[in-house]
């Protein structure tokens, strides 16, 4: 009403009704709307209330309450109140404007607004932390958890401070070669050696005839096409269980990246160097990192009520995904340019931008994913092998 009110005859093209499977989808309960974008309005996609420099048009007089909540996500732990950021925001992803303890009125504000459409979330949430769990079947004592993050997430605050939006603070021997990818290996590992040795490699001993780099290939691909390549923006996690398991049936097939009328195996495309991240991607991928652990959502009541372990592991995928992409982008700019070097000079011209989008898409697209029970109980199945979180590090250092 609002927005027809400002604009009827846009509000007319963009606003269409969601259907009962789309309010069923995660965070759509409390919206009966959508206000579509695309090409049809010819702005790349865009909102059709943008203005020509991207600001919203309708900001103080219509903005809807999704726009308003907007990039800031709340889950309710019982310690308080998490705020997180979506790095689907540019402001976010450049690490621009104000701190959010500069902020208090505005996330107060916005935080009201968040009861005002999910008023039984909070309630919800809170109930489902004392069913959240260290692997499937043995629940977690949230103190426990406490005193466990706390170690790694002191860790990746001192990286946060010290990368400063790119300018390095410190020497990286001050900072003694620690990543977010070596915190996040650190916090499997450190999980995964409590657990007794019987529970573990399961799939090894499954498909003995499957070496470790073809279980890799056969996990890493479905993720990569579902968060990197796929077109729309949904991530359908039944599509990826479906496909991990169609290739765990077929132990002689090998998965390829197409390129054009070529095509890269993933062993091959594992090879492709393309050097260590800048100061400035590396402070990207950390605070991506570090958002996620502070706000925790990568496991239990914050994501699909995954397992502390699976849900580890799970963000160490998407890091190796990043990289994936890097390489590919190698590849592909290799059959344009004349030789690897050539290549990797074009690619080097805008590589944070790309990290910057890699993440922006990823992020998107998590936000809307939710994981069934068979899909949890399959990435355990992979993140039971102590050796796999640190290999797909390796692969995104």
């Amino acid at each position: 009403m609002r927005l027809k009110a400002v604009d009827p005859l846009e509000a007319e093209r963009s606003i269409t009704i969601l259907t009962a499977g789309e309010r069923g989808q995660v965070g759509l309960s409390a919206f009966s709307y959508s206000l579509d974008k695309g090409a049809q309005f010819e702005r790349s996609g865009n909102c059709s209330f943008l203005t020509e420099d991207k600001r919203c048009r309708v900001h103080d007089l219509a903005k809807p309450a999704m726009c308003r909540l907007f990039p800031y996500t709340f889950l309710h732990c019982p310690d308080g109140v998490r705020v997180a950021l979506s790095f689907a925001s540019t402001g976010v992803l450049c690490n621009s404007g104000l701190d959010l303890s500069d902020q208090q009125d505005l996330l107060a504000r916005t935080h009201d607004l968040f009861l005002e459409l999910y008023p039984e979330l909070p309630g919800e949430t809170l109930a489902k932390w004392s069913r959240t769990q260290y692997v499937a079947g043995a629940t977690i004592v949230y103190d426990h958890f406490l005193r466990f993050e706390a170690h790694y997430l002191s860790r990746l605050q001192v990286l946060v401070e010290n990368y400063n939006g790119g300018d390095l603070l410190a020497s990286p021997a001050e900072l003694q070669g620690d990543s977010a990818g070596s915190v996040l290996a650190d916090m499997f590992a450190s999980l995964a050696a409590s657990l007794p040795a019987e529970m573990l490699r399961p799939l090894a001993l499954s498909f003995p005839a499957l070496d470790e780099s073809k279980l890799d290939q056969y996990l890493l691909m479905p993720f990569y096409i579902a968060y990197v390549a796929a077109s729309d923006q949904a991530v359908r996690a039944d599509l990826i269980t479906l496909a991990v398991m169609t290739y765990l049936q077929n132990e002689k097939r090998d998965l390829y990246f197409v390129l054009g009328d070529a095509k890269i195996s993933f062993p091959e495309l594992c090879a492709v160097e393309i050097g260590p991240y800048s100061a400035a991607e590396a402070d990207l991928i950390n605070r991506f990192v570090y958002v996620k652990l502070f706000a925790r959502l990568y496991f239990g009541p914050g994501f699909s009520m995954l397992p502390l372990l699976t849900g580890i592991f799970h963000l160490g995928i998407l890091l190796a995904l990043v990289r994936l992409a890097l390489k590919l982008d190698k590849v592909a700019a290799a059959h344009i340019h004349a030789d690897m070097a050539s290549a990797a000079e074009a690619q080097a011209e805008d590589r944070l931008g790309r990290v910057a989008e890699l993440l922006r898409e990823i992020d998107r697209r998590l936000t809307a994913v939710d994981y069934a029970e068979n899909t949890a109980a399959m990435l355990e199945l992979f993140a039971l092998d102590p050796d796999r979180l640190a290999r797909f590090i390796a692969l995104s250092q």
